[in-house]
This record gives structure tokens, sequence and C-alpha cells, in this order.
């Protein structure tokens, strides 16, 4: 019979050894999934920094883009479906219908009349009050 001891890594420093290498292992996957992790911004369509777009992929998610800030008033008689679609509440489909109501019955006279378009209520003419003009 042989007297040959089988060295036991779960004591001593060989244990030490398999948790340093586990961890440190641990440590360098986390810090290189967060690394290689689109920012938020990109995630959701906005550039990832001087001027390179976001890779259109299809693991990117598609979601609807934050509306833009206003900074001037939109005179709803001379405005284009984009600029219309700015406005809180008005979309693709309201925007054209604005459009044909003015192409169809001339040019608005007050804000007010955006009632007479099918789905515009007191509530949204309120939202747009501050937002609109006609001229």
């Amino acid at each position: 019979m042989s007297t040959e001891t089988t060295r036991d890594w779960t004591s001593g420093p060989a244990k030490f050894a398999a948790a340093v290498v586990l961890g440190g292992a641990a440590v360098v996957g986390m810090v290189w999934s967060a690394s290689t992790r689109l920012p938020a911004s990109a995630r959701a369509g906005a550039a990832l920094g001087a001027g390179s777009p976001a890779p259109a992929t299809d693991a990117t998610p598609t979601r609807a883009a934050a509306p833009a800030r206003i900074d001037r008033l939109i005179n709803l008689n001379t405005a284009s479906a984009a600029e219309l679609e700015l406005l809180p509440g008005i979309g693709p489909a309201m925007a054209e219908r604005i459009i044909e109501h003015r192409e169809s019955r001339g040019p608005f006279r007050s804000i007010n009349e955006l009632d007479r378009i099918g789905g515009i209520g007191a509530r949204t003419i309120e939202r747009l009050r501050d937002k609109v003009t006609v001229e």
C-alpha cells in the first residue's frame, strides 16, 4: 500500500486560490457586461455620442421617441403635419385631419375651431392653447 496523500482543495491555500480565481472572474464578467451594454439613450434610439447613430439591430427595443420640446407657437394655418405632431395629444392621423379641415374650410380664425375636428375636445384645446396660434 502506498501512503500517498491526495491534496484536498476544499481547505487551506487551494481553497483560497479557488475563491480568488472565481471571484476575479465574476468581477471581470460584471465589468465587461456593464461596459459593453448600450446606454439607455442609445437603446431608445438616440445617438451614442459624437454624431454616431445608434446601431439598428433586432435586439434594439422599439419605442416611441420622447416628444420634442416646443420653443415657439405653432400656427395652425401654416403648420406641416410634422409640426402639428409636436403638439401634445396630436398624432399623425389627427395632424392630417387638422390639415384637411383647414384646406376644405379655409384658415382657422380661432383656436376654439379645433373642436369641429373629430377627436379634439375641450381638454385637448386647453392643452394646446398656449402652444398654438392662428395668424
